[in-house]
């Protein structure tokens, strides 16, 4: 959901490099030791920049993470995929710099206040986002840098995108196929009929049972027992009087006042932070004219409307309405607070999106909000503060005790006033529900140190609030199945492969019979019914949706030659469809506004090879090195 959200607040075609570079936030909880560098943690030098090993590792855990079965992939070839992935940002990262390419602070805020896991009631919370980010192991300065680069990159990929155009000739063609009619006609020929007259005989089963004898198998299963400690099991044992209420409140008065605020507009002139001389002396000069004309009495609107290189705060003026210590860069933030009156302009303030003039429109102080008014608040930050200390401190003892005792739970149950607890047998596959829908769980249960070491596992943590150790009660290895439990599927296989070779020779014979009659002839003589679809589109819908799709594949006929093709349906059945007539499109009965949006889409789609062709060349013209 978030992902798609993302997509619609994003401008058009560059919204997946946006999802690409925010996904790992979102998908990474409780995966902390991926964020940790070691000895040797270059995985690869893109044109002098280093791609380290932890960002590979991140990369590839969130490639697992999106299979439905991690397990059964190869993960060398799923690393290769996440180190090439990163590559290939980066030079498209690079690109995007060398052409000066940036994005604002108002288009960050725009987006970050606009993901609702972000929001509570509707309104962006900077406490959530903070604490969303921290519990995936990011900081603000490294999401936004990010975020950042994202924008980049899609300007980048925009910019050539929006370079391209169309030739009449082009447009007379796309709209010739893609307004293109046709009428068809099919004979469906249901697989289930196929099905009841099939036959399989008991040598048939044995002898299929016999040539795949390693398809019968059961999978690995185990029972394992194990103990979880969460923020809910040791909530009860929090107390503490009003006087640390009131301690805690006035220690943390921050944390409860309205934080101070300030409203104002900005006029941006983009100046790259690598930037040469001559750039920076028209960026002076533009901003000499400028704070001239505001000396002379033109208002800071409509200059800002006129000169600033922010385009969505330019149409407002350059108005950023009201922001709070911390939602700005170091530097915009340090002079915007340290005007002193309303309408107050700034000096030009450079950061790295280039110069700012500031104009103070409103001030709010800080105010704290009187204790009485929040102090459920208070006694839940207090509660949950003190939970998580206990937590943490009985978390250490159990990861001791599991170390320690590397043979038996009951050591971590009796200190903590823990209950062992059992699962039913499972596969590496695990189920839909709780501890045996998580891939940490799952990976440990199945490792080597609890299966062949029979050990208690290490201390895994599921994001911060709840911490378990396991260990193997049972374990049942792969075994072939004996042909009595699976001859009802074999069976089953092989009736579906008789029908479906029966389905497609009688499929061929109808085909051929076309060739000196006419389809719905054909179609009484074998008394099977003739389906047709008049006039349909490419984007007609329906439940005839997969034969017209089909039917728009297969070539126009020709004179006195029939244009058909047998279909496998998603279902199984086959129907042999015939395309009887074809209708192109044409440019003169589309309105001036239908022409405009086959002339644009023609255009985009030029702009997105071009875009691909412009990726595999940087790809293949950088000096990239691999560590090996």
């Amino acid at each position: 959901m978030l992902l798609q959200n993302i997509r619609d607040r994003s401008q058009g075609w560059f919204a997946w490099v946006l999802v690409f570079l925010i996904v790992a936030v979102f998908l990474f909880l409780g995966m902390g030791d991926l964020f940790r560098s070691g000895p040797n943690t270059t995985a690869a030098t893109v044109n002098g920049h280093v791609v380290t090993r932890h960002e590979v590792e991140t990369e590839y855990e969130r490639l697992m993470r999106s299979q439905e079965n991690p397990q059964n992939l190869n993960t060398q070839k799923i690393k290769k995929q996440a180190l090439n992935a990163l590559i290939q940002a980066t030079i498209l990262d690079q690109a995007a710099k060398q052409l000066g390419l940036s994005a604002s602070v108002s288009q960050l805020r725009e987006i970050i206040q606009g993901i609702p896991e972000f929001q509570e009631a509707g309104h962006f919370s900077r406490d959530l986002y903070l604490k969303t980010l921290s519990a995936a192991f990011y900081t603000e300065k490294t999401f936004e840098a990010e975020l950042r680069r994202g924008l980049m990159m899609a300007q980048l990929q925009q910019s050539i995108i929006q370079s391209e155009f169309s030739l009449p000739s082009e447009l007379s063609r796309l709209i010739a196929l893609a307004d293109q009619h046709r009428d068809l006609g099919y004979i469906l020929l249901p697989l289930d009929s196929f099905k009841k007259r099939a036959t399989v005989t008991p040598e048939e089963i044995s002898a299929y049972y016999q040539s795949h004898a390693g398809v019968f198998k059961s999978k690995d299963a185990v029972k394992v027992q194990y103990v979880t400690l969460s923020l809910q099991d040791v909530i009860s044992k929090v107390h503490f009087t009003d006087f640390d209420l009131q301690q805690h409140y006035e220690d943390h008065l921050e944390s409860f006042s309205e934080p101070e605020k300030m409203h104002a507009a900005h006029l941006l002139i983009v100046v790259p932070q690598n930037a040469d001389s001559e750039k920076l002396k028209q960026a002076e000069a533009t901003l000499a004219d400028i704070q001239n004309r505001l000396k002379a009495g033109e208002s800071f609107d409509a200059l800002a409307r006129s000169f600033s290189n922010d385009k969505p705060t330019a149409e407002q003026g350059g108005d950023l309405h009201w922001f709070k210590r911390g939602d700005m860069t170091p530097e915009f933030e340090e002079a915007a607070f340290g005007l002193k009156k309303d309408g107050e302009v700034s000096l030009p303030v450079r950061t790295e999106y280039g110069f700012h003039l500031i104009k103070r429109i409103a001030y709010s102080p800080s105010k704290a909000r009187p204790f009485q008014e929040v102090k459920s608040l208070v006694t839940t930050e207090l509660q949950k503060e003190k939970a998580m200390e206990i937590l943490l401190e009985e978390a250490d003892q159990m990861a001791v005790l599991a170390f320690e005792n590397p043979d038996s739970l009951e050591p971590i149950a009796e200190k903590l006033g823990l209950k062992i607890l059992k699962t039913e047998w499972f596969d590496k596959n695990g189920t839909d529900d709780g501890l045996l829908s998580q891939l940490l769980f799952l990976k440990t249960a199945f490792s080597p140190e609890v299966i062949t070491e029979k050990h208690n596992s290490d201390l895994l943590d599921f994001g911060g609030e709840k911490y378990v150790v396991l260990r193997l009660e049972a374990f049942q290895p792969s075994e072939p199945l004996k042909l009595h439990d699976v001859k009802d599927d074999i069976k089953n296989i092989l009736i579906v492969e008789k029908a479906k070779k029966s389905a497609e020779e009688t499929a061929a014979q109808l085909a051929l019979a076309f060739s000196d009659t006419s389809g719905s002839a054909v179609a009484r003589r074998e008394k099977r019914e003739w389906h047709f679809i008049k006039n349909a589109s490419r984007q007609s819908l329906g439940e005839d949706d997969e034969i017209i799709r089909y039917g728009f594949s297969i070539p126009r006929p020709q004179e006195h030659e029939p244009s058909l093709g047998v279909l496998a349906l998603n279902n199984g059945d086959l129907a042999v469809v015939q395309v009887l007539a074809v209708r192109d499109g044409d440019v003169a009965s589309l309105s001036p506004e239908q022409q405009n949006l086959f002339r644009q889409g023609l255009a985009q789609s030029f702009g997105e090879l071009g875009f691909s062709l412009y990726a595999n060349h940087l790809f293949e013209t950088a000096e990239i090195k691999e560590a090996q």
